[in-house]
């Protein structure tokens, strides 16, 4: 099955995009592992959670995919569009996996409040792959390993600052998941 599972991702995004999601799969394992969470979807999320990084609206309309619901999304937040429709596009071409991996593909990039364990692993694993060279991924790593809830306020404050200084909309999500979140840091 894993060998179906790699040769569609990897029909669906570009090499670099494709070698992000394997070690985004492996950080997920490790905090999986490092918080008791013995759970199938944690592999098969962090290797899917960007199946849709790298496409357009009409290139998943191309594919059979309806993520017409998704226009205003891809219009005001370009950058995190992928995640909302990665879902849709999963079980489009992997009809067959019933994993309940969903919300962890779905809130990857924006967070969420009060979100399961699986989808806080998921938004951390993808901050603190090795491949990431941003200066705070190391200290949110060590941060992560002890507590995840806290790795996901500050990824949520860090990603917040980073959009203020560009002049960015943050998305509601985000919002709500710092203020949620922000409870851990106290």
């Amino acid at each position: 099955m894993r060998k179906k599972y790699l040769s569609t991702l990897s029909s669906l995004i570009s090499p670099k995009r494709f070698e992000h999601s394997l070690r985004v799969e492996q950080a997920a394992i490790k905090l999986a592992k490092k918080h008791n969470l013995n759970q199938p979807a944690v592999g098969f999320a962090g290797l899917f959670h960007d199946i849709a990084k790298e496409s357009t609206p009409a290139d998943l309309l191309a594919l059979g995919v309806n993520c017409n619901q998704f226009n205003e999304c891809w219009v005001n937040y370009p950058s995190v569009w992928h995640a909302f429709v990665g879902p849709l596009v999963v079980s489009h071409v992997l009809p067959e996996v019933k994993l309940n991996y969903e919300d962890a593909i779905r809130f990857h990039t924006t967070g969420q409040k009060n979100m399961s364990v699986l989808a806080e692993i998921i938004f951390v694993a993808d901050f603190i792959e090795p491949g990431r060279k941003h200066p705070d991924r190391s200290m949110i790593e060590s941060v992560a390993m002890d507590h995840l809830a806290s790795a996901v306020a500050l990824i949520t404050q860090k990603t917040i600052e980073r959009l203020t200084r560009k002049n960015a909309q943050v998305h509601q999500f985000t919002l709500s998941c710092a203020e949620w979140f922000a409870q851990f840091l106290e």
